[in-house]
């Protein structure tokens, strides 16, 4: 069943507010007050890493959508796809096609705004795996820090499919039940063009949020089933803030 979250009235509240009083009374499922995000995170010079064919495992995740068609698949664009775990760490599948194959591409941890209710936040991304068409390519095993890492490819491609663990993204929502997050999501590519797509992932989502859009069009989320969707969105205003219930630890 589909639905799209109302706006609430009073849009001068702030989103990470609205989620909090909404977490608060646990009871009921009322939708964050957006605010318009403002800020920029510094991005420290690329580093160079020459890499070379390996193996990955599938690039799929245990509940993803069964989206195939849209930005990142069969338009220029970007599809990202993340389902949390109980530590809070978010399964991230991203997927960029480009409007013209390319030779390298430009990684960085997720650029967050200052979105509200994140501030200070500094995701990290780890155990990174890529396919460029359809060859593996390895990547740093390391985590993505504060800087961008250029990626050569093995052949110029179009496509390029990534999947990634998304640590350190999440605040604990207090007061509210417990297990209850805030999570900031964004693309870890960069340079790429068209639209972006989002879907998070899970029994536990309650809502998503588009704090860098137009005030009357924050609260940005449809739901389908376990999935909620935001999108399409421009590149330069695709951050996005979920709130979520965490499953329980050894839950499926």
């Amino acid at each position: 069943m589909r639905h799209r979250v109302g706006v609430r009235r009073a849009l001068g509240s702030a989103v990470a507010a609205g989620l909090l009083v909404a977490a608060a009374a646990a009871v009921r499922a009322d939708s964050p007050r957006p605010v318009v995000a403002t800020g920029t995170l510094s991005v420290a010079a690329p580093k160079v890493v020459v890499i070379a064919p390996q193996r990955t495992d599938a690039l799929a995740l245990r509940h993803a959508p069964a989206r195939t068609t849209g930005p990142g698949m069969t338009t220029p664009g970007t599809y990202l796809a993340a389902e949390p775990d109980a530590t809070g760490a978010f399964e991230v599948i991203e997927r960029i096609r480009l409007t013209h194959a390319v030779s390298k591409v430009v990684l960085r941890r997720p650029v967050l705004p200052n979105l509200p209710g994140l501030q200070g936040v500094r995701p990290t991304v780890t155990t990174l795996q890529a396919q460029s068409g359809s060859q593996p390519v390895a990547l740093p095993t390391s985590a993505l820090g504060s800087g961008s890492t250029i990626v050569r490819l093995p052949a110029p491609a179009r496509d390029l499919s990534l999947r990634y663990r998304l640590q350190a993204a999440t605040t604990r929502s207090t007061p509210a039940p417990i297990g209850r997050v805030l999570v900031g999501l964004a693309p870890i590519t960069t340079g790429a063009t068209g639209a972006v797509m989002i879907d998070v992932v899970g029994a536990g989502i309650r809502n998503l949020v588009c704090p860098q859009l137009d005030v009357t069009a924050q609260v940005c989320g449809v739901q389908r089933g376990q999935t909620w969707s935001a999108g399409p969105l421009a590149r330069d205003q695709s951050a996005v803030i979920a709130q979520v219930d965490l499953p329980s630890p050894g839950g499926s």
